[in-house]
Formats: structure tokens, C-alpha cells, sequence
């Protein structure tokens, strides 16, 4: 017999349970959501900007703009433009996610806008970054544009101003030991194209080293003390007047480049009447002799310490008179890529005969001794 289904008799069937394997094939998509959630959101957060940029700046592709603007800024300060010379404005368009940075930077005449360019170049080449740069007035006015990304840009214009300077800073460095170097190391620190000046103790193979640097458009001094092994040229403190006269005479044919040379103080005749003899002798073939110890000494073999030393001295220069720094050949030659920054700062590398033209008295000290 039929009979009528009353209405709100009808159940919904019962759910069919989940197997083992759907539950598990469910975990597993949860999970996958969750590491690509967690992936995203570490893409974004290692795009934003510092907080300076403000929240919601998300770099699309490139480096991030806080390191982008750190190396341009890092670049300007390897130039010692201090604050007073760069103006920077900020663009940030929060719809579209672009950040435009806007630099006027006034270059003291001292300084070529090339040489910062150049720089700047070989910086963001280490990154991967490639900038644009045009001169609109020669040697006077350059554009650089740094556009990592469709979302970051730094427009920066260089303009010359002849009345600034930077701070007056002279260097000299005096090279010694250069006895101590192999013929590679040797030629290597000739062709250094910067002004130094070699330290040489007398013989007959610092002649031949001494011929070589005047080749090379290098300056040389004579040291005078007892390391002198060479009978020609050694100076005794008990060599009578005759035997002093004809190593004095030696001494002076063979490194006459300089009206001056070095003596150690320690040294046998450079004490009592022998040395009022030398001095006497030296000043009348128109040679003036100064100690060693007159001069900044780094006499330590670290190259670490020798970098923090030649910074320190560097740092401690007035601006009224040239610093004439004395170190060995090894140290000076490991020590050329901090030379060449502080070039890029500004500090003049001079001759130590054109230092000694500008000061009578140089100071002492021994940094970085060990």
C-alpha cells in the first residue's frame, strides 16, 4: 500500500565519512596554502623599504631602495662631501608603489664629477645595478640616473661650485726596507703611480735601486746609520777624519738626488764629535742630515694595524703643514687600495722633499708600534 510522505518526514542522508587518504590529501593542501602564504609574505616584507619609505613601498624586481641609496650614499662619502654639500627630496606615490629620489650635490672644484661617476659606476656594477650619466655643461654639470626598478629611482645632479673646498690634507710616505723585497715586489712598487719616496741605505745594490727609481719618476734619500755593511759608504765612529772624508765623498756621488738625507740616531757616528764632523762635512757639499725619528713612524708589519695607523695620522693631520710618514716597503704595498681611498677623499700624496719644502720641524710619533 502507497502512502503519502508527510511533509518534514524527509531527513538529509547522512554525510559519507572521510577516508584516511582524503584527510591526509586535505593536510596536505592546507599546508601547501599556508607555505605559499608564508613564501609571499617573505617576498614582500624583504622588498619594503626602511621606515623611511613607508609602509606599502614594495620593490617589484631589483635590489631593495634602501640599498640602492645606500651605496649612492656610501659613494658620495668616499669623496668627503660632507652634509652641507648634498640636498636630497623624496617622491613617494603610495598608489603605484614608486619612490623617486631627488639629489643636488654641490662638488668642490678640487674634485672632477668624472671621478665620482666613475666610482658610483663601479659600485653598483657589484650589484648588479647599472646607472645612466650625462654632462650638460663640460667638467661643470653631470646628470646620473640610478633605476634599479620600475619602482625605485635616484636622479642626482653634480654641479661644481668654486667655493667649496674640502679639508687641506698633504701626505708623504717614506718607504724603507725595500732591501727586504724580492725583484717582483720591487717592480711593483716602482710602478706605483703615486708620489712616495724610497728610504735606501748605501751599497752597491741600492745604487743600482736608486738609478732605477729616477727611471720610474720616483724620488729616493740615503739612510746613514750602521746597517751600512758597504766599506765604501759605512761611517764609523772611530774612523778617523780621512777615512770619514772619503765614505762622506762616496756617499754623495752615488745618491745625490736629495739635499738631505736620513741618519739613525743610535748609530755609532752619529754621537758626539764625530757627528759635529759629519754634519759639518755633509753641510758643506750643501747636505743637510735629519734624524729618522723627526718623522710619524708605523712600525708595525700588521696590515691591519698599518691600515689603522696611516687612518689615524691621516685623521690627525691640522691642514697647516704635510704629515711625512715612514713604514716599510712590504706595509706600503699592501696598504695601496686604503692609498688610493684616501686619494678619492681628497688627501694629496706628496714627494717627502716637497713636504720638507713646507715644514721645518716635523712632528714625532710611533704609531701602530708592536
Amino acid at each position: 500500500m502507497n502512502q503519502e510522505k508527510r511533509e518534514g518526514d524527509e531527513r538529509p542522508s547522512p554525510k559519507p565519512e572521510r577516508t584516511p587518504l582524503k584527510k591526509k590529501q586535505r593536510l596536505v593542501e592546507i599546508g601547501l596554502i599556508v607555505a605559499v602564504a608564508a613564501l609571499l609574505a617573505n617576498v614582500v616584507v624583504s622588498h619594503f623599504a626602511d621606515d623611511y619609505y613607508g609602509e606599502g613601498f614594495e620593490l617589484k624586481y631589483g635590489a631593495p631602495p634602501h640599498v640602492v641609496d645606500s651605496i649612492f650614499q656610501a659613494g658620495l662619502r668616499q669623496f668627503d662631501l660632507t652634509d652641507e654639500m648634498i640636498e636630497r627630496e623624496i617622491d613617494a606615490d603610495f598608489r603605484s608603489g614608486v619612490v623617486r629620489e631627488r639629489y643636488e650635490v654641490r662638488v668642490p672644484a678640487d674634485l672632477p664629477i668624472l671621478s665620482i661617476v666613475f666610482r658610483l659606476q663601479q659600485l653598483f656594477d657589484d650589484v648588479g645595478v647599472s646607472i645612466r650619466a650625462e654632462e650638460r655643461r663640460f667638467h661643470r654639470v653631470s646628470d646620473v640616473v640610478v633605476e634599479p626598478s620600475e619602482a625605485f629611482k635616484i636622479d642626482a645632479r653634480f654641479r661644481i661650485d668654486p667655493d667649496l673646498e674640502r679639508r687641506k690634507r698633504e701626505v708623504a710616505f717614506l718607504v724603507e726596507g725595500v732591501e727586504d723585497l724580492s725583484e717582483e715586489e720591487l717592480a711593483r712598487l716602482l710602478e706605483i703611480p703615486k708620489n712616495f719616496t724610497l728610504v735606501l741605505v748605501p751599497s752597491e745594490a741600492t745604487y743600482d735601486v736608486a738609478e732605477r727609481a729616477v727611471k720610474n719618476g720616483k724620488e729616493y734619500v740615503a739612510l746613514l746609520g750602521d746597517d751600512i755593511d758597504d766599506p765604501a759608504y759605512r761611517l764609523d765612529g772611530d774612523y778617523a777624519p780621512d777615512r770619514l772624508r772619503i765614505s762622506i765623498r762616496s756617499i754623495v756621488a752615488s745618491f745625490p738626488l736629495q739635499d738631505f738625507y736620513l741618519y739613525d740616531e743610535d748609530a755609532s757616528a752619529f754621537g758626539g764629535v764625530a757627528f759635529n764632523f759629519l754634519k759639518e762635512q755633509f753641510g758643506r757639499r750643501g747636505r743637510k742630515l735629519i734624524p729618522r725619528s723627526r718623522f710619524e713612524s708605523v712600525s708595525t708589519r700588521s696590515e691591519a694595524k698599518t691600515r689603522r695607523a696611516i687612518r689615524d695620522l691621516v685623521e690627525n693631520i691640522d691642514g697647516n703643514a704635510p704629515a711625512v710618514i715612514l713604514l716599510h716597503a712590504s706595509s706600503f704595498l699592501g696598504a695601496q687600495d686604503l692609498i688610493a681611498d684616501l686619494a678619492m677623499r681628497g688627501v694629496k700624496l706628496k714627494s717627502a722633499s716637497d713636504a720638507l719644502d713646507e715644514t721645518d720641524a716635523p712632528t714625532s710619533n710611533n704609531a701602530g708600534a708592536e
